[in-house]
């Protein structure tokens, strides 16, 4: 029977790189916030892990159980704390980067052998050989699996979850429209508080009265509404003036309007929301036109 020798310190580094690449692209895909630090604790945790393999009766240490049970201290490691959900999104990237990095490299591996067969001495001279470049094609091949597939997933799972369709009420017009819950909006009227929800320009037409769509068509920008023109009509009320400083510029104003009432359903309830303002927005907010309003998070977290 033939010995191998086999350089420990070679295993572990080996390892402690992989491991930190898995948990740096699951970072990436999940948006999980961690430092190097923390990254490379998690890879060293999975790499002491990795050397068990070598002590003797080491095999119930790679039960099943054992496995999930590094995986998870792994995460908690290099991202804890972390949200229920976003645990479970880690948990669930962490395995889809693993298998594929771990398919990819044999893969790579066979192909880049160029003896025949799969035998245990051809396989030990391709690793040995060829470990490094496959390592690097199998990197960048589950970078793009990954990353397209993340995108496939998170629009799969904002449609599912994050969209949501919705009634404005406005001046005895009701809008119908699908609006995306946006953790990224905070805007709020400065004078009340109140949440605000942004809408796009054509969306929200039909509600306004003629002359408030003259000026939004004639193209003037916020900044520059002037609100007297409107003192004398039962919509100056309705009227706010919304800072912001995003949607494509750095500083503006968004035009808002108190709606009567705005009805959001989720998960077969309907939210009746009346404490809210209407931001409008004369551009599209998504190119695909899936949805036509971003909601701030907090109407639905107090509803």
């Amino acid at each position: 029977m033939q010995n191998y020798i086999v350089y420990v310190d070679q295993v572990f580094l080996a390892n402690l790189f992989i491991n930190y690449l898995i948990l740096w692209l699951t970072g990436l895909f999940s948006e999980a916030k961690s430092s190097f630090f923390r990254l490379l604790l998690g890879a060293a945790a999975g790499s002491f892990y990795s050397l068990a393999l070598f002590l003797p009766g080491s095999s119930p240490l790679f039960s099943i159980p054992l496995k999930l049970l590094f995986s998870l201290f792994m995460i908690l490691t290099a991202f804890a704390p972390l949200p229920k959900l976003r645990f479970l999104s880690c948990l669930g990237i962490f395995y889809l980067i693993s298998f594929s990095l771990g398919g990819f490299l044999l893969g790579f591996l066979y192909f880049l052998n160029n003896t025949a067969g799969i035998m245990v001495n051809q396989d030990l001279t391709a690793i040995k050989v060829y470990f490094w470049p496959g390592l690097l094609l199998a990197f960048l091949a589950a970078w793009l699996a990954c990353r397209a597939g993340a995108q496939i997933l998170f629009k799969r799972f904002q449609r599912l979850h994050l969209q949501v369709p919705l009634k404005i009420y406005l001046a005895g017009t009701e809008v119908e429209l699908t609006g995306l819950i946006d953790t990224g909006n905070s805007l709020k009227d400065p004078l009340t508080g109140k949440p605000v929800i942004i809408v796009e320009y054509k969306a929200l037409s039909k509600a306004l009265p003629e002359k408030m769509k003259k000026l939004f068509e004639s193209g003037f920008t916020a900044n520059k509404f002037n609100v007297r023109e409107l003192e004398t009509n039962s919509w100056a009320t309705r009227l706010r003036l919304i800072p912001y400083r995003s949607l494509g510029q750095n500083n503006g104003f968004l035009i808002g309007l108190k709606p009567d009432r705005v009805e959001v359903y989720r998960e077969g309830k309907m939210i009746v929301i009346e404490k809210v303002i209407i931001g409008i927005y004369l551009n599209s907010l998504n190119s695909g036109h899936t949805y036509q309003a971003l909601l701030h998070p907090n109407l639905l977290a107090a509803a």
